[in-house]
């Protein structure tokens, strides 16, 4: 059976959920296209105080030292997210379906929604492998392979 990615739940909360799930990926090495997003940075004495991404992304396209200083130094609680990694800034092309996903040089897609449902689909078998065994060793629910018979027919969380 062919993996496609990993699937699975976590716990709706603030903190490092980005960096924690992507824990195994060396995110530097990518540019990262962020088209849709909603995740609050937090502050215990102000509340929300900003979405995480919304100063740093131009063109929707952030660098991975951008990218992972972000989701490691701050706190924040996702909402929803579609973040698609690419090698090269120039190989940024819209990627809106699995067949997409597949002729593009696009290397990861996470798609995140409703705060805790979290799809990860990458061309690597290694890095698909990984993300599974942290997902498992962080206690996450549900997770699972996402394989040929995935039912999703767009790689968009709306």
């Amino acid at each position: 059976m062919e993996k496609r990615g990993v699937r699975f739940l976590v716990p709706n909360e603030y903190g490092h959920l980005l960096q924690d799930v992507l824990n195994t990926v060396d995110v530097e090495r990518y540019f990262w296209h962020i088209d849709s997003d909603e995740i609050y940075i937090s502050n215990d004495n102000e509340g929300i105080i900003d979405n995480l991404f919304s100063r740093d992304k131009k063109n929707n396209i952030l660098s991975g030292k951008k990218f992972k200083k972000l989701i490691s130094e701050n706190i924040y609680s996702t909402i929803f997210g579609e973040f698609k990694a690419f090698t090269k800034r120039s190989e940024v092309t819209e990627v809106n379906t699995y067949e997409d996903f597949i002729k593009s040089k696009c290397e990861i897609v996470l798609l995140i929604v409703d705060s805790i449902y979290y799809d990860i689909y990458c061309k690597d078998i290694n890095t698909i492998l990984s993300i599974y065994e942290s997902a498992v060793q962080s206690g996450y629910d549900n997770v699972e392979f996402i394989d040929e018979k995935d039912t999703r027919t767009r790689l968009l969380v709306w």
